[in-house]
């Protein structure tokens, strides 16, 4: 058989206890002896004791202590959830408990002039009233427990020892199982009427703080949590909250805003700039704003280029947003409430400012340099740039914020634009004989026909006759060109033509048909002979590219004087369209193409080139080589083109 004993434990205690229950059978016990039939003494009975397990019987108690989160952090006033003080409680396995009350202590400071917060025993120096507004008591989950509750004052004055502020949660009546544990949060919402940056920090002293009780309705006791939870005794406590009169925002040019481009007139949609703003500690909306069209082509002409501005950003309610302005002496202002963009809070937002382009024959000039920013004083945005912060209510004039528009790129108007690419060699193995050096093709846009009148190749390699000689010119040449040569450098004895002048031409590939014109020497690649070479061909008429076609051309010459190697081996040529224009220039074409063309060609020929291509987009009316339409290689597409190779 089994004998069992079982007790009732009191829950009335908060320490911990080891229990043991024994039976001791040799005092006057009687057992019944069934083979006797009769009662007789438990002594006979050996073991005549019997003794059950240990068993630990726990309080009915529950432990406050500081959770990890939250840290830290900055507020701005109007904040409604300040994260202040974590709280983790935990109930005892014997019994299940209940928080009845929980006050918490709030502290406020103005300053960090002492070199630590708090420095006044802990408590500050600011009344937490004017500060906070309210505090809340929420689970881990976000599900809100009590509050919120108004502050009131311990006792005495705020500065006083002992004195605080504090938040009383009355009728909790929060359950806890026996065992469980609960995470609080302190939550405050902050007014918006402090100004300057003050510092408020929330803490709980259990003994002084807790009431609670078990399942029998007895109180709990608080006594042995003495330590107040966020204030360890060396006046700083941990979590610090940082209220800010304002949040802060800061602007930059974003990293993706256009490069430099050519667009043509007439485009709608054209991107000019993109800024990237960043708000600190609250949402930051932006009510106002100026623009500025700079550099245009004639001054006090600003706006002939441009029929109206569009905006695109982030609305206040998280879509996508537009706003159209126009410009008035090359400014665009937006008063304040004609324009809302949201900048989230510790978060970023971009601003796309895009315009419609007038055509040539609407306003617009060939050449014109528009470039649309945001208007700057001493590097910093102007009063015109108006924010709101969200919580803090606050208005910030944009003289405060800083600005670089460095990196805000001008576009080049045009009535068409070009765009070059390398072709591909009929036979990319170096020999004697006719070849094609190069093949490339030249599209207008489909907006208008352009024509051009000059094209500057850049020659690189090496081909072999009694040794390997650098391709570059003769060193006693002429600026007329007079063949391509294989060099040695600083000995023109030693030069060999390996293609003659008479046999370098142009053709249309498509017709086969020679383009008339004129090769000059222009320069060594760089300054040694043995550096390369640069050619200019330019076509006696200029050449015209339909509106949305492409023409291709090829550069062809009569290779000689290649005495091949014991290997085969007879070097290389290396040809593409050069890269040169490090600047915009729109004139006559004279003027434009600079020493490049036959009218301007001078002794002075081994200097490197200014321009690569000289075109037009045919954009004044009685086009010709003396109208102001002409352009440079700037920001052509496609240039500098692939270097296209033949070697063996």
């Amino acid at each position: 058989r089994q004998l069992s004993l079982k007790a009732d434990i009191d829950t009335n205690f908060t320490d911990t206890y080891s229990v043991t229950m024994s039976i001791d059978l040799s005092v006057a016990n009687y057992v019944y002896d069934s083979s006797a039939g009769q009662y007789v003494l438990a002594a006979k009975i050996v073991p005549n004791t019997l003794t059950g397990r240990a068993m630990t019987i726990s309080s009915s108690g529950l432990t406050l202590a500081k959770a990890s989160t939250p840290v830290s952090a900055t507020y701005v006033r109007g904040a409604t959830s300040v994260d202040g003080l974590g709280i983790i409680l935990t109930a005892g396995t014997a019994d299940a408990v209940k928080l009845n009350k929980l006050v918490v202590r709030v502290y406020a400071d103005d300053s960090y002039a002492t070199g630590v917060y708090f420095a006044n025993s802990g408590l500050g120096d600011e009344a937490a009233n004017t500060i906070v507004q309210t505090v809340s008591l929420y689970d881990d989950a976000g599900t809100l427990i009590k509050g919120p509750a108004n502050l009131s004052l311990s006792a005495g004055s705020v500065w006083a020892a002992g004195a605080y502020y504090k938040a009383e949660f009355t009728n909790l009546a929060y359950d806890f199982a026996a065992g469980a544990q609960k995470k609080f949060v302190v939550k405050a919402a902050l007014l918006n009427t402090f100004d300057g940056t003050k510092y408020i920090a929330f803490d709980v002293k259990p003994s002084a703080d807790a009431e609670g009780e078990n399942s029998k309705g007895s109180p709990l006791s608080f006594t042995t949590l003495t330590t107040a939870l966020n204030l360890p005794g060396n006046n700083t406590h941990t979590p610090v909250i940082t209220c800010s009169a304002a949040g802060t925002l800061t602007a930059a040019v974003d990293a993706s805003t256009p490069n430099k481009a050519i667009v043509v007139a007439g485009t709608s949609g054209v991107e000019f700039t993109k800024y990237k703003f960043t708000a600190a500690n609250e949402p930051i909306v932006i009510t106002a704003l100026q623009l500025t069209n700079a550099n245009s082509e004639t001054a006090g002409d600003y706006d002939d280029n441009i029929s109206k501005v569009t905006l695109s950003y982030t609305g206040t309610d998280g879509e996508p947003a537009e706003k159209v302005g126009y410009l008035i002496d090359g400014v665009l202002t937006l008063a304040a409430g004609q324009v809302a963009i949201l900048v989230p809070k510790d978060s970023s937002s971009v601003l796309t400012i895009k315009a419609d382009l007038k055509t040539i024959d609407g306003g617009a000039d060939t050449g014109d340099k528009p470039k649309l920013y945001l208007t700057t004083a001493a590097g910093n945005l102007t009063a015109n740039f108006i924010t709101l912060g969200s919580s803090s209510n606050q208005t910030s004039l944009g003289t405060t914020v800083a600005l670089d528009n460095t990196n805000v790129n001008e576009m080049i108007v045009r009535k068409t634009k070009p765009t070059l690419a390398s072709g591909t060699l009929p036979d990319a193995t170096l020999g004697t004989g006719t070849k094609t050096l190069y093949k490339w093709t030249v599209s207008a846009d489909s907006a208008a026909d352009l024509s051009w009148k000059a094209v500057t190749f850049s020659m690189t390699g090496m081909m072999y006759n009694t040794a390997f000689r650098t391709i570059g010119a003769d060193d006693v040449t002429t600026p007329v060109y007079d063949g391509i040569y294989g060099i040695v450098d600083g000995d023109g004895t030693a030069d060999v033509k390996f293609i003659d002048e008479t046999t370098t031409k142009v053709y249309n590939d498509a017709t086969g048909v020679q383009v008339a014109g004129a090769f000059y020497y222009r320069s060594r690649v760089t300054t040694a002979d043995t550096g390369g070479y640069y050619l200019v061909f330019v076509p006696t008429n200029e050449e015209e590219v339909g509106k949305g076609t492409t023409k291709t051309y090829r550069l062809d010459g009569d290779i000689a004087n290649v005495v091949a190697t014991g290997t085969g081996n007879l070097g290389n040529i290396n040809v593409k369209i050069a890269d040169l224009s490090s600047a915009t220039v729109t004139n006559t074409y004279d003027l434009v193409a600079g020493a490049n063309d036959a009218d301007s060609i001078t002794a002075a020929a081994a200097s490197v080139p200014g321009v690569s291509f000289v075109w037009s987009d045919r954009s004044i009316a009685n086009h010709g080589v003396g109208t102001a339409d002409w352009a440079d290689d700037y920001k052509v597409s496609g240039l500098p083109t692939t270097t296209l190779t033949m070697s063996k």
